[in-house]
């Protein structure tokens, strides 16, 4: 088996992640576990949601305790303001230029490796429940159920947000925070690569050629 070199495996997840998604793709369902843990495992099918709530936990985490706290409450105001909004607009799915926006802000943010000032942690916080919100009401007619997937999709979302956050934010060690910039880093470099890929997208052949070689190489 030949060994590709980190640039090309790099382009070659960047070339997959960047290829068109099909509306199942981009909300994808997992079969068999109910509807409560269906929608709470959600932001871990869509990459851009996870981009975003990783960067906002990380984010979160270089704050002082008390903002970090208040960080949170305002990830779920802004996530309860976005899905009532996206189900008023009848589930209509954000563009994925915006999360990654967003992702690529709250990323840069992160890599500064400094405790931003309360007003902009906080709006920071808003947005990135917001921007998730719009792009996740369930949209489900019956009440029960539908009642079932916010809930799962609420605890999903501010579970990711707070294992991130309270796991980073005692590392504050020299090295464990340049482990940190460097991860707010990867993800400002991979919002920006897909949002480059997103304005000028391959052709066909080339992301079909990529994918095979990976698999072949596998």
């Amino acid at each position: 088996m030949t060994r590709k070199s980190a640039p090309g495996r790099a382009g070659a997840f960047a070339l997959a992640f960047a290829a068109p998604a099909t509306p199942a793709a981009a909300h994808a369902t997992f079969k068999g576990i109910g509807t409560f843990y269906n929608y709470m495992f959600h932001p871990f099918s869509v990459p851009a949601h996870m981009m975003v709530l990783i960067a906002v936990g990380l984010m979160l985490g270089q704050q002082r305790r008390r903002i970090g706290g208040l960080g949170l409450r305002a990830v779920a105001a802004g996530l309860g303001v976005g899905l009532s909004f996206d189900a008023a607009a009848g589930n209509e799915t954000l563009p994925e230029t915006s999360l990654l926006v967003v992702a690529a802000l709250l990323g840069a943010a992160v890599s500064l490796g400094r405790s931003a000032p309360s007003v902009l942690a906080m709006l920071g916080a808003g947005l990135a429940g917001l921007v998730v919100g719009l792009d996740s009401a369930p949209g489900i007619a019956n009440k029960y159920t539908s009642a079932l997937a916010y809930a799962g999709l609420v605890f999903g979302v501010m579970w990711i947000v707070t294992i991130v956050s309270g796991y980073t934010v005692d590392l504050t060690k020299n090295w464990q925070s340049i482990g940190k910039r460097v991860v707010g880093s990867w993800i400002v470099a991979a919002s920006l690569l897909v949002l480059t890929l997103s304005l000028h997208p391959p052709a066909k052949q080339s992301i079909a050629a990529v994918q095979s070689n990976a698999l072949h190489d596998q």
